[in-house]
């Protein structure tokens, strides 16, 4: 069979060369995957081994059955302009590596190319799938209960620090906020009503804010800070980290990069095993099912990591408790 070569043009960063190939000799049994993702997805240098190998055990080889093409953004319009230049280059499926904002943005720009989610928070209210059991659509992939997973770790950030007695909750939307924000809202404040808690919100516009909305939250005399789960928030985490520790304030994100990053902890689905069911859906699309006869399921797995030099710093030693729970330690 004649080979035709296909030039997977990516955003421009060091790690992208590394783990996620741009210029692949295919033949026309190969598809492109286009995938999504925010600007800080490339400096996880387990994602892209992860995934290969998910794929390599359902059969399907790099360079051989697929090829990547890769767009990296953040916010509604970038991923949306993002979305639509992998289906003007022809892809064959849209992996979706940036949360429910890479969804809409992917389901507006087709609504016949598959699409797989890496996660989404509510796709059945976001209006992305009818059902979970029936999605009915061009899309299917994993589902993440995102406000029960705010409340725990809420939860999780008072087991650390024995009896605080106020709390914030640091939330960015670049897009704009929604109600499912509103639904964050109210969950929390519920949450730590129940705690005997003083619950804080702050809203995050844009990144150049974010100095000023660490100071504020530290002046409203809050004890630790939750950091709603954000894919726009991988990019920077690492300044995430450095303002929570210059403020002295305890802090949790979702997944285990923060907390590598130098966050206090992260609790969030567990990245392996939301690759390998990622990778699941990919191969059973590959092979001929469609997106909407394959159910949207829920993410079962989860990872808890904690920094102890970072909670050294701020003066903090985790209960006995929490570390037999913790998957990931930090030193």
């Amino acid at each position: 069979m004649e080979l035709r070569r296909r030039l997977i043009v990516g955003a421009a960063t060091a790690a992208a060369f590394v783990c996620w190939p741009r210029l692949a000799l295919c033949d026309d049994r190969c598809w492109i995957l286009g995938v999504l993702l925010t600007p800080g997805a490339t400096a996880d240098r387990d994602a892209a081994a992860i995934m290969r190998a998910a794929l390599e055990r359902r059969g399907l080889v790099e360079g051989k059955h697929y090829v990547f093409a890769l767009r990296f953004s953040g916010g509604d319009a970038q991923y949306l302009q993002a979305a639509k230049e992998l289906v003007s280059m022809g892809v064959d499926m849209i992996v979706t590596m940036g949360g429910s904002p890479s969804v809409k943005a992917a389901l507006e720009a087709t609504k016949t190319i598959p699409i797989v989610m890496m996660s989404s928070a509510d796709p059945v209210g976001d209006g992305f799938i009818n059902s979970l059991a029936h999605p009915g659509g061009n899309v299917t992939g994993n589902c993440i209960f995102g406000v029960e997973l705010a409340v725990k770790r809420l939860q999780l950030l008072v087991q650390a620090l024995a009896s605080p007695s106020a709390v914030a909750y640091l939330a960015t939307n670049l897009g704009g906020f929604t109600k499912r924000d509103e639904q964050y809202d109210v969950a929390l404040a519920q949450a730590a009503s129940s705690m005997s808690i003083r619950m804080e919100f702050v809203k995050l516009r844009s990144f150049a804010e974010l100095a000023d909305a660490f100071a504020e939250i530290k002046q409203r005399n809050v004890d630790a800070v939750v950091l709603n789960n954000s894919a726009e928030f991988l990019g920077i985490r690492k300044l995430l980290a450095e303002l929570a520790l210059q403020h002295r304030l305890p802090a949790i994100c979702d997944t285990r990069t923060f907390a590598e990053a130098g966050l206090m902890m992260s609790y969030g689905a567990d990245l392996a095993y939301v690759l390998d069911k990622t990778a699941d859906y990919i191969a059973r699309i590959y092979r001929g099912a469609a997106p909407r006869d394959l159910p949207v399921e829920l993410v079962l797995k989860f990872d808890l990591a904690v920094n102890t030099k970072t909670a050294a710093a701020l003066g903090i030693t985790f209960p006995k408790s929490l570390m037999l729970m913790a998957n990931r330690v930090y030193a």
